[in-house]
């Protein structure tokens, strides 16, 4: 199974969801989206992309083979974003942490973050 197949196959039975159902929800057949996860089928259209990212509720960046990501990036961001984007490509639970924080309030994104530096630091000790 390819790098992205698997990402696709992984986040749909992590969410619970059939083949038909996200083929329904990206206008697709179940067939297609099983060749996807596969590797059967490499290129899909921007349109497939971002609604099977939404109903995988995942960054569309997740979806798109590192070298075509890398050739966009090096023409919009510095190299710290670059390094954090194709961290989250290769963890997909980085896209999840993120998209958990982007609904929480200050104080607790706050809390987080002091949860991520004391783990960090039992880990050097």
């Amino acid at each position: 199974m390819e790098e992205i197949g698997n990402i696709i196959y992984e986040r749909r039975k992590e969410l619970g969801l059939t083949l038909e159902e996200v083929g329904n929800a990206v206008g697709v057949g179940k067939s297609t989206v099983r060749k996807w996860e596969n590797g059967m089928i490499k290129n899909m259209g921007r349109d497939k992309i971002a609604a099977l990212a939404e109903v995988l509720q995942l960054d569309p960046v997740q979806l798109v083979p590192m070298p075509d990501v890398q050739l966009n990036l090096r023409m919009f961001c510095g190299d710290e974003d670059q390094a954090r984007l194709e961290a989250l490509h290769q963890d997909p639970r980085l896209g999840m942490l993120f998209d958990r924080t982007r609904k929480m309030s200050a104080e607790d994104i706050d809390f987080m973050l002091q949860m991520a530096d004391r783990i960090m630091k039992d880990r050097d000790e």
